[in-house]
């Protein structure tokens, strides 16, 4: 319940239960995401300083880099659906696309993975699951 600005009166919000689950999902794979970040810089400063090969050390930087954007998506996506904007359909399942694809990537054709990669590929079932629901809920609504 919120307040009315010009008058003492509470206001109910109506919150969809579809908005509901995909706004904590998402607020939780941004989390993720940004701890496979830390992750991933921490493992990127020791692959330097140890001076493991430089496909180790792009790999690394790289992974750190998607789980960086993937997880200010996943912020941004969930303020822009407190502000119920449209662009929030479309950044929430892009940013679990960027989250997915640069892992499946090195997973084809990378022979050198990074440390932080196995969280990524535990999360890849979950991210997809929850893409899967993104789009599920976006058709539903149109």
């Amino acid at each position: 319940m919120t307040q009315c600005p010009k008058c003492k009166k509470e206001i109910p919000v109506i919150v969809d239960k579809n908005m509901l689950i995909l706004y904590s999902l998402y607020l939780a794979f941004g989390s993720v995401a940004f701890f496979i970040f830390i992750n991933s810089i921490y493992t990127t400063g020791q692959a330097i300083i140890w001076r493991y090969s430089w496909k180790y050390i792009l790999n690394s930087g790289i992974i750190a880099f998607a789980s960086l954007f993937s997880g200010v998506l996943f912020f941004l996506t969930c303020y822009w659906m407190l502000r119920l904007k449209k662009i929030a359909k479309i950044s929430g399942i892009f940013s679990c696309l960027v989250f997915i694809f640069y892992p499946l990537v090195v997973v084809i054709f990378g022979t050198t993975v990074p440390y932080s990669f196995t969280y990524i590929l535990i999360l890849c079932f979950p991210v997809a699951v929850l893409l899967i629901l993104s789009l599920w809920f976006w058709k539903k609504s149109s």
